[in-house]
């Protein structure tokens, strides 16, 4: 974690700026006002009243250091009651049961950004705001999944998924998508944090979207 309140993000389409559209799912640090090690998700887009709106929502889930997780987040971008988004979380280690919470949000719309690419271990165009540790499968989709669905074990991706990456042979997207994923190092990245930071040059105009590690 970081001494500070800067969010560990596991993926992102945001370039960290609050007046950009954009989200992030993430674990927060230190001195976040969240508490430590808290799996949260932060949306900037509308709102019903059409306003531009940073929105940090937090599944008060928290997860414990130098274990591995399967995470998911599943948003119903026009609800707004408190089935609104759904964190789903297993420990893995020690074949723990199933967390879950449902959470109410505000941000209904246009928290995607065109311009923006999504990145995985991190933030679009920041130095900061990186991920520590190993993230071995993840998988977006436009549709909300059931829980079915979730399972990464099925033989065939349900449908509507725009890009399932597993990481223990390459960065190939293995969805019709071919959403490849590319190395990214930026002028400022660390050198041991590079490693952890693959850019995608995938436009996902999605309203709902899944995230598996």
């Amino acid at each position: 974690l970081y001494e500070d309140a800067t969010v560990r993000t596991i993926v992102s389409q945001w370039n960290n700026d609050q007046k950009t559209a954009g989200y992030a799912l993430g674990v927060t640090s230190q001195k976040s006002a969240y508490q430590p090690r808290n799996l949260i998700l932060q949306l900037i887009g509308k709102t019903d009243s059409a306003a531009v709106q940073y929105e940090v929502i937090a599944s008060n889930i928290h997860l414990d250091l130098n274990k591995p997780y399967y995470v998911s987040v599943r948003v119903k971008a026009g609800d707004t009651s408190e089935s609104g988004i759904t964190f789903t979380v297993q420990e893995l280690s020690d074949n723990t049961p199933v967390q879950s919470a449902q959470v109410k949000h505000q941000v209904k719309s246009n928290f995607v950004s065109p311009h923006i690419s999504t990145v995985i271990g991190g933030r679009h165009s920041t130095s900061r705001h990186h991920w520590e540790g190993l993230i071995d499968h993840i998988r977006i989709s436009r549709r909300m999944l059931n829980d079915e669905e979730l399972l990464l074990n099925q033989e065939d991706l349900p449908q509507d998924v725009i890009a399932d990456w597993n990481f223990e042979k390459n960065l190939k997207d293995s969805s019709t998508a071919k959403n490849d994923l590319k190395s990214y190092e930026g002028a400022n990245s660390d050198p041991l944090q590079t490693a952890l930071v693959d850019l995608a040059h995938a436009l996902l105009n999605c309203n709902e979207f899944l995230y598996v590690d």
